[in-house]
Protein backbone atom coordinates (compact mmCIF):
# COMPACT_ATOMS: atom_id res chain seq x y z
CA UNK A 1 0.00 0.00 0.00
CA UNK A 2 0.88 3.25 -0.28
CA UNK A 3 -0.70 7.23 0.93
CA UNK A 4 -3.35 8.19 -0.98
CA UNK A 5 -4.61 11.33 -1.98
CA UNK A 6 -7.98 9.34 -4.05
CA UNK A 7 -11.67 10.82 -3.51
CA UNK A 8 -12.24 7.62 -3.09
CA UNK A 9 -12.69 6.40 0.36
CA UNK A 10 -13.63 2.69 2.17
CA UNK A 11 -13.63 2.01 5.73
CA UNK A 12 -11.42 -1.05 7.32
CA UNK A 13 -12.06 -4.01 9.67
CA UNK A 14 -9.68 -6.89 10.96
CA UNK A 15 -10.97 -10.51 10.42
CA UNK A 16 -9.07 -13.56 12.34
CA UNK A 17 -7.23 -16.29 10.95
CA UNK A 18 -6.47 -19.39 11.89
CA UNK A 19 -3.05 -18.97 12.97
CA UNK A 20 -4.18 -15.99 15.39
CA UNK A 21 -2.88 -13.25 13.20
CA UNK A 22 -5.39 -10.45 12.08
CA UNK A 23 -6.20 -10.11 8.15
CA UNK A 24 -7.12 -6.53 7.68
CA UNK A 25 -10.05 -6.29 5.05
CA UNK A 26 -11.66 -3.24 3.37
CA UNK A 27 -15.51 -2.49 2.84
CA UNK A 28 -15.69 -2.01 -1.14
CA UNK A 29 -19.53 -2.42 -1.05
CA UNK A 30 -19.59 0.81 -2.68
CA UNK A 31 -16.87 0.25 -5.12
CA UNK A 32 -18.50 -3.06 -6.19
CA UNK A 33 -21.63 -1.43 -7.19
CA UNK A 34 -20.73 0.20 -9.49
CA UNK A 35 -18.01 -2.20 -10.61
CA UNK A 36 -18.47 -4.25 -14.19
CA UNK A 37 -18.26 -7.43 -13.27
CA UNK A 38 -15.46 -10.17 -14.60
CA UNK A 39 -17.10 -12.80 -15.27
CA UNK A 40 -14.12 -14.87 -16.17
CA UNK A 41 -15.18 -18.26 -14.66
CA UNK A 42 -14.20 -20.40 -11.23
CA UNK A 43 -13.56 -23.95 -11.80
CA UNK A 44 -15.86 -26.82 -9.91
CA UNK A 45 -14.42 -28.36 -6.81
CA UNK A 46 -15.85 -31.93 -8.49
CA UNK A 47 -14.42 -30.69 -11.68
CA UNK A 48 -11.37 -30.54 -9.91
CA UNK A 49 -11.26 -33.67 -7.69
CA UNK A 50 -12.17 -35.78 -11.11
CA UNK A 51 -8.92 -35.38 -12.56
CA UNK A 52 -6.54 -36.61 -9.71
CA UNK A 53 -8.13 -40.78 -11.09
CA UNK A 54 -4.25 -42.63 -10.93
CA UNK A 55 -2.42 -40.57 -9.28
CA UNK A 56 -0.29 -41.46 -6.36
CA UNK A 57 1.85 -38.89 -5.38
CA UNK A 58 0.58 -35.13 -4.46
CA UNK A 59 2.08 -31.87 -3.66
CA UNK A 60 -0.11 -28.79 -2.01
CA UNK A 61 1.49 -25.13 -2.62
CA UNK A 62 -0.57 -22.54 -0.86
CA UNK A 63 0.62 -19.03 -2.58
CA UNK A 64 1.83 -16.71 0.00
CA UNK A 65 -0.54 -13.36 -0.39
CA UNK A 66 -1.91 -14.66 -3.46
CA UNK A 67 -3.67 -11.44 -4.40
CA UNK A 68 -1.33 -8.96 -2.91
CA UNK A 69 1.28 -10.69 -5.64
CA UNK A 70 -0.83 -9.14 -8.90
CA UNK A 71 -0.38 -5.90 -9.42
CA UNK A 72 -2.85 -3.58 -10.74
CA UNK A 73 -3.69 -0.92 -13.18
CA UNK A 74 -2.38 2.62 -12.73
CA UNK A 75 -5.43 3.94 -13.24
CA UNK A 76 -7.52 1.69 -10.76
CA UNK A 77 -5.21 1.97 -7.98
CA UNK A 78 -6.80 5.36 -6.53
CA UNK A 79 -10.61 3.18 -6.48
CA UNK A 80 -8.86 1.01 -3.93
CA UNK A 81 -8.60 3.88 -1.70
CA UNK A 82 -9.39 3.34 2.32
CA UNK A 83 -9.49 5.04 5.48
CA UNK A 84 -7.67 4.46 8.44
CA UNK A 85 -6.83 6.36 12.04
CA UNK A 86 -3.13 6.39 10.45
CA UNK A 87 -3.87 8.50 7.54
CA UNK A 88 -5.27 7.72 4.12
CA UNK A 89 -3.66 4.89 2.05
CA UNK A 90 -4.73 2.85 -1.37
CA UNK A 91 -3.69 -0.63 -3.07
CA UNK A 92 -0.93 -0.83 -5.88
CA UNK A 93 -1.96 -4.61 -6.01
CA UNK A 94 -5.05 -6.70 -5.59
CA UNK A 95 -6.68 -6.58 -2.65
CA UNK A 96 -8.98 -9.20 -1.07
CA UNK A 97 -12.64 -7.57 -0.94
CA UNK A 98 -12.57 -6.01 -4.64
CA UNK A 99 -15.45 -7.76 -6.36
CA UNK A 100 -13.57 -9.12 -9.51
CA UNK A 101 -10.52 -9.87 -7.66
CA UNK A 102 -11.56 -14.19 -7.73
CA UNK A 103 -11.91 -13.80 -11.32
CA UNK A 104 -8.89 -12.03 -11.74
CA UNK A 105 -6.56 -14.36 -10.04
CA UNK A 106 -8.04 -17.48 -11.93
CA UNK A 107 -7.05 -16.33 -14.88
CA UNK A 108 -3.63 -15.00 -14.01
CA UNK A 109 -3.53 -18.87 -12.11
CA UNK A 110 -4.93 -20.29 -15.58
CA UNK A 111 -2.87 -18.56 -18.01
CA UNK A 112 0.36 -19.16 -16.15
CA UNK A 113 0.02 -22.87 -15.33
CA UNK A 114 -1.90 -23.57 -19.19
CA UNK A 115 0.22 -26.14 -20.52
CA UNK A 116 -0.13 -28.07 -17.83
CA UNK A 117 -3.21 -27.74 -16.31
CA UNK A 118 -5.23 -31.12 -16.60
CA UNK A 119 -2.41 -32.73 -16.78
CA UNK A 120 -0.92 -33.07 -13.56
CA UNK A 121 -1.72 -29.17 -12.50
CA UNK A 122 -5.17 -28.08 -11.36
CA UNK A 123 -5.70 -24.54 -9.79
CA UNK A 124 -8.39 -23.01 -7.61
CA UNK A 125 -7.38 -19.01 -7.21
CA UNK A 126 -4.27 -19.51 -4.98
CA UNK A 127 -4.19 -23.42 -4.45
CA UNK A 128 -2.08 -25.36 -6.49
CA UNK A 129 -2.46 -29.10 -6.39
CA UNK A 130 0.34 -31.00 -8.48
CA UNK A 131 -0.48 -34.85 -9.02
CA UNK A 132 1.49 -37.49 -10.85
CA UNK A 133 1.19 -41.45 -10.85
CA UNK A 134 4.60 -42.15 -10.04
CA UNK A 135 7.47 -40.22 -7.68
CA UNK A 136 10.12 -40.17 -10.28
CA UNK A 137 7.23 -38.65 -12.97
CA UNK A 138 6.14 -36.07 -9.96
CA UNK A 139 9.68 -34.51 -9.19
CA UNK A 140 9.77 -33.83 -13.23
CA UNK A 141 6.23 -32.01 -12.76
CA UNK A 142 7.42 -30.28 -9.55
CA UNK A 143 10.22 -28.75 -11.33
CA UNK A 144 8.26 -27.62 -14.34
CA UNK A 145 6.09 -25.60 -11.44
CA UNK A 146 8.33 -24.37 -10.01
CA UNK A 147 10.35 -22.91 -12.63
CA UNK A 148 6.88 -21.23 -13.58
CA UNK A 149 6.44 -19.75 -10.51
CA UNK A 150 10.01 -18.44 -10.32
CA UNK A 151 9.45 -16.94 -13.80
CA UNK A 152 6.32 -15.47 -12.63
CA UNK A 153 8.13 -14.48 -9.07
CA UNK A 154 5.05 -15.71 -7.63
CA UNK A 155 6.34 -16.65 -4.19
CA UNK A 156 4.59 -19.66 -1.55
CA UNK A 157 3.60 -19.92 1.95
CA UNK A 158 6.44 -22.79 2.98
CA UNK A 159 4.61 -23.79 5.99
CA UNK A 160 1.42 -24.55 4.09
CA UNK A 161 3.24 -26.58 1.38
CA UNK A 162 3.57 -30.32 1.29
CA UNK A 163 5.48 -32.23 -1.20
CA UNK A 164 5.17 -35.58 -2.74
CA UNK A 165 2.64 -36.69 -0.05
CA UNK A 166 0.39 -40.27 -0.48
CA UNK A 167 -2.22 -38.00 0.37
CA UNK A 168 -2.60 -34.35 1.07
CA UNK A 169 -5.89 -31.99 2.11
CA UNK A 170 -7.23 -30.32 -0.88
CA UNK A 171 -10.07 -27.56 -0.90
CA UNK A 172 -11.64 -29.32 2.26
CA UNK A 173 -11.20 -32.84 1.11
CA UNK A 174 -8.75 -35.18 1.87
CA UNK A 175 -7.40 -36.80 -1.61
CA UNK A 176 -4.95 -39.86 -2.37
CA UNK A 177 -4.67 -43.36 -4.46
CA UNK A 178 -8.05 -43.97 -3.14
CA UNK A 179 -10.30 -41.25 -3.68
CA UNK A 180 -11.63 -38.56 -1.98
CA UNK A 181 -12.86 -38.30 1.31
CA UNK A 182 -13.91 -35.33 3.69
CA UNK A 183 -11.00 -33.61 5.88
CA UNK A 184 -11.21 -35.07 9.20
CA UNK A 185 -11.20 -30.78 10.72
CA UNK A 186 -13.62 -30.63 9.14
CA UNK A 187 -15.84 -33.44 10.19
CA UNK A 188 -14.96 -32.51 14.10
CA UNK A 189 -16.27 -29.04 13.71
CA UNK A 190 -19.55 -30.80 12.05
CA UNK A 191 -19.28 -33.50 14.75
CA UNK A 192 -18.64 -30.87 17.30
CA UNK A 193 -21.35 -28.45 16.49
CA UNK A 194 -24.24 -27.53 19.51
CA UNK A 195 -27.70 -27.37 19.06
CA UNK A 196 -28.07 -24.35 16.65
CA UNK A 197 -29.72 -21.43 18.85
CA UNK A 198 -31.12 -19.42 16.19
CA UNK A 199 -31.10 -18.97 12.04
CA UNK A 200 -28.03 -17.55 11.57
CA UNK A 201 -26.42 -21.08 13.22
CA UNK A 202 -28.79 -23.28 11.73
CA UNK A 203 -27.88 -22.07 8.58
CA UNK A 204 -23.96 -22.05 9.24
CA UNK A 205 -24.27 -25.51 10.10
CA UNK A 206 -26.28 -26.01 6.75
CA UNK A 207 -23.48 -24.54 4.66
CA UNK A 208 -20.88 -26.98 6.26
CA UNK A 209 -22.90 -30.18 5.87
CA UNK A 210 -24.24 -29.02 1.98
CA UNK A 211 -20.19 -28.86 1.00
CA UNK A 212 -19.60 -32.42 1.44
CA UNK A 213 -23.43 -33.57 0.55
CA UNK A 214 -22.09 -35.65 -2.08
CA UNK A 215 -20.63 -38.23 0.47
CA UNK A 216 -23.86 -38.62 1.74
CA UNK A 217 -26.66 -40.54 1.19
CA UNK A 218 -30.13 -38.95 0.74
CA UNK A 219 -28.78 -35.34 2.46
CA UNK A 220 -32.02 -33.65 1.27
CA UNK A 221 -34.50 -36.56 2.76
CA UNK A 222 -32.22 -36.12 5.95
CA UNK A 223 -32.08 -32.33 6.36
CA UNK A 224 -35.26 -31.83 5.04
CA UNK A 225 -36.49 -30.84 8.62
CA UNK A 226 -33.75 -28.38 9.35
CA UNK A 227 -33.89 -26.81 5.68
CA UNK A 228 -37.57 -26.37 6.44
CA UNK A 229 -37.09 -24.17 9.53
CA UNK A 230 -34.69 -21.67 7.36
CA UNK A 231 -38.07 -20.62 5.68
CA UNK A 232 -39.06 -17.21 6.21
CA UNK A 233 -40.91 -16.96 9.99
CA UNK A 234 -40.38 -20.92 11.04
CA UNK A 235 -37.29 -20.50 13.18
CA UNK A 236 -39.64 -17.79 16.00
CA UNK A 237 -38.01 -18.99 18.80
CA UNK A 238 -35.96 -22.25 20.32
CA UNK A 239 -39.74 -24.02 20.45
CA UNK A 240 -39.38 -24.22 16.75
CA UNK A 241 -36.93 -27.07 17.47
CA UNK A 242 -39.17 -30.18 17.67
CA UNK A 243 -37.88 -33.87 18.30
CA UNK A 244 -37.93 -34.28 14.59
CA UNK A 245 -35.61 -31.44 14.21
CA UNK A 246 -33.12 -32.83 16.80
CA UNK A 247 -33.24 -36.23 15.59
CA UNK A 248 -32.17 -35.20 11.84
CA UNK A 249 -29.58 -32.52 13.40
CA UNK A 250 -28.30 -35.96 15.10
CA UNK A 251 -28.23 -37.89 12.45
CA UNK A 252 -26.76 -35.48 9.90
CA UNK A 253 -23.51 -35.35 12.38
CA UNK A 254 -23.24 -39.06 12.26
CA UNK A 255 -23.31 -39.40 8.70
CA UNK A 256 -21.19 -37.17 8.15
CA UNK A 257 -18.59 -38.78 10.86
CA UNK A 258 -18.97 -42.24 8.95
CA UNK A 259 -15.92 -41.05 7.23
CA UNK A 260 -16.71 -42.57 3.33
CA UNK A 261 -14.06 -42.45 0.99
CA UNK A 262 -15.27 -41.66 -2.84
CA UNK A 263 -13.54 -43.42 -5.05
CA UNK A 264 -12.42 -41.30 -8.39
CA UNK A 265 -14.64 -41.65 -12.04
CA UNK A 266 -12.82 -43.87 -14.43
CA UNK A 267 -14.39 -43.36 -18.05
CA UNK A 268 -13.08 -46.70 -19.11
CA UNK A 269 -15.43 -48.29 -16.86
CA UNK A 270 -19.15 -48.63 -16.79
CA UNK A 271 -21.40 -46.52 -15.04
CA UNK A 272 -23.89 -47.71 -12.70
CA UNK A 273 -26.92 -45.35 -10.83
CA UNK A 274 -28.89 -46.42 -8.53
CA UNK A 275 -31.90 -44.75 -6.61
CA UNK A 276 -33.31 -44.98 -3.13
CA UNK A 277 -36.93 -45.08 -3.21
CA UNK A 278 -37.46 -45.87 0.21
CA UNK A 279 -37.78 -41.94 1.40
CA UNK A 280 -40.46 -40.38 -0.83
CA UNK A 281 -41.90 -38.35 1.66
CA UNK A 282 -39.19 -35.63 1.57
CA UNK A 283 -37.71 -36.53 -1.31
CA UNK A 284 -35.16 -38.60 -3.06
CA UNK A 285 -31.51 -40.03 -3.56
CA UNK A 286 -29.22 -41.73 -5.55
CA UNK A 287 -25.57 -42.85 -5.84
CA UNK A 288 -23.17 -43.26 -8.67
CA UNK A 289 -21.24 -46.27 -8.68
CA UNK A 290 -17.73 -48.35 -10.79
CA UNK A 291 -17.44 -51.59 -9.50
CA UNK A 292 -19.40 -51.16 -6.35
CA UNK A 293 -17.43 -47.92 -5.33
CA UNK A 294 -19.25 -44.90 -4.81
CA UNK A 295 -18.54 -42.33 -6.87
CA UNK A 296 -21.03 -39.51 -5.55
CA UNK A 297 -24.20 -39.59 -3.76
CA UNK A 298 -26.75 -36.99 -4.76
CA UNK A 299 -30.42 -35.96 -3.53
CA UNK A 300 -33.81 -33.59 -4.27
CA UNK A 301 -35.79 -32.46 -1.45
CA UNK A 302 -39.46 -31.84 -2.80
CA UNK A 303 -41.09 -29.06 -3.32
CA UNK A 304 -44.48 -28.15 -2.42
CA UNK A 305 -46.04 -29.32 -5.46
CA UNK A 306 -43.81 -32.04 -5.88
CA UNK A 307 -44.73 -33.44 -2.66
CA UNK A 308 -48.30 -34.29 -3.80
CA UNK A 309 -46.79 -36.01 -7.14
CA UNK A 310 -48.06 -39.89 -7.83
CA UNK A 311 -45.08 -42.20 -6.51
CA UNK A 312 -44.16 -42.97 -10.41
CA UNK A 313 -43.78 -39.35 -11.37
CA UNK A 314 -41.37 -38.89 -7.92
CA UNK A 315 -39.59 -41.98 -8.76
CA UNK A 316 -39.48 -40.55 -12.42
CA UNK A 317 -38.47 -37.15 -10.95
CA UNK A 318 -35.55 -38.80 -8.82
CA UNK A 319 -34.41 -40.21 -12.32
CA UNK A 320 -34.46 -36.76 -13.79
CA UNK A 321 -32.60 -35.28 -11.06
CA UNK A 322 -29.94 -37.86 -11.18
CA UNK A 323 -28.88 -37.56 -14.52
CA UNK A 324 -29.00 -33.57 -14.60
CA UNK A 325 -26.43 -34.22 -11.53
CA UNK A 326 -24.02 -36.38 -13.27
CA UNK A 327 -24.97 -35.73 -16.83
CA UNK A 328 -21.12 -35.11 -17.19
CA UNK A 329 -20.17 -38.63 -16.91
CA UNK A 330 -23.41 -40.44 -18.10
CA UNK A 331 -24.26 -38.15 -21.31
CA UNK A 332 -23.12 -39.75 -24.61
CA UNK A 333 -22.35 -43.51 -23.16
CA UNK A 334 -23.98 -46.38 -21.86
CA UNK A 335 -24.79 -47.07 -18.58
CA UNK A 336 -26.98 -48.96 -16.59
CA UNK A 337 -29.85 -47.62 -14.48
CA UNK A 338 -30.75 -49.36 -10.90
CA UNK A 339 -34.36 -48.96 -9.65
CA UNK A 340 -37.76 -50.52 -9.60
CA UNK A 341 -39.96 -50.38 -12.38
CA UNK A 342 -42.37 -47.64 -11.45
CA UNK A 343 -40.20 -44.80 -13.56
CA UNK A 344 -40.77 -47.47 -17.01
CA UNK A 345 -44.58 -48.38 -15.54
CA UNK A 346 -45.50 -44.42 -15.16
CA UNK A 347 -44.59 -43.75 -19.15
CA UNK A 348 -46.19 -46.60 -20.41
CA UNK A 349 -49.42 -46.96 -18.43
CA UNK A 350 -49.79 -42.70 -18.62
CA UNK A 351 -52.14 -41.96 -22.26
CA UNK A 352 -51.20 -38.58 -22.88
CA UNK A 353 -48.16 -36.64 -21.24
CA UNK A 354 -48.75 -33.39 -20.08
CA UNK A 355 -45.96 -30.40 -20.92
CA UNK A 356 -43.71 -31.44 -17.47
CA UNK A 357 -43.89 -35.37 -18.29
CA UNK A 358 -42.68 -34.66 -22.18
CA UNK A 359 -39.51 -33.06 -21.14
CA UNK A 360 -38.84 -35.45 -18.86
CA UNK A 361 -39.17 -38.00 -21.77
CA UNK A 362 -37.00 -35.68 -23.99
CA UNK A 363 -34.91 -35.24 -21.60
CA UNK A 364 -34.62 -39.06 -21.20
CA UNK A 365 -33.99 -39.65 -24.43
CA UNK A 366 -30.57 -38.03 -24.84
CA UNK A 367 -29.24 -40.74 -22.52
CA UNK A 368 -28.46 -44.80 -23.28
CA UNK A 369 -29.39 -46.40 -20.06
CA UNK A 370 -30.36 -50.12 -19.14
CA UNK A 371 -32.95 -49.96 -16.68
CA UNK A 372 -32.33 -52.64 -14.11
CA UNK A 373 -35.06 -54.30 -11.51
CA UNK A 374 -33.88 -53.89 -7.97
CA UNK A 375 -35.38 -57.23 -6.64
CA UNK A 376 -37.86 -57.05 -3.46
CA UNK A 377 -39.48 -53.61 -4.53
Amino acid sequence: IRPSTSPYSAPILFVGKKDGTLRMCIDYRGLNATTIKNRYPLPRVDDLLDKLKGSAYFSSIDLQQGYNQIHIEASDIPKTAFRTPFGHFEYTVLSFGLTNAPATFQAVMDRMFRPYIDRFVVCYLDDILVYSKTREEHLEHLKLVLEVLRREQMFAKRAKCFWAQPQVEYLGHIVSATGVKMDPRKVAVVRDWPVPQNLQELRKFLGLTNYFRKFIKQYSVLAAPLTNLTRKGAFISLESWTSECQQAFEELKRVVADDITLAFPDHSLPFLVELFSDALIYGSGAVLLQEGRPIAFTSKKFSGAETRYTTGEQELLAVIHALKEWRCYLEGRPFTLKTDHKPLTFLQSVPTLNRRQARWMEFLARFDCVWEHIAGR
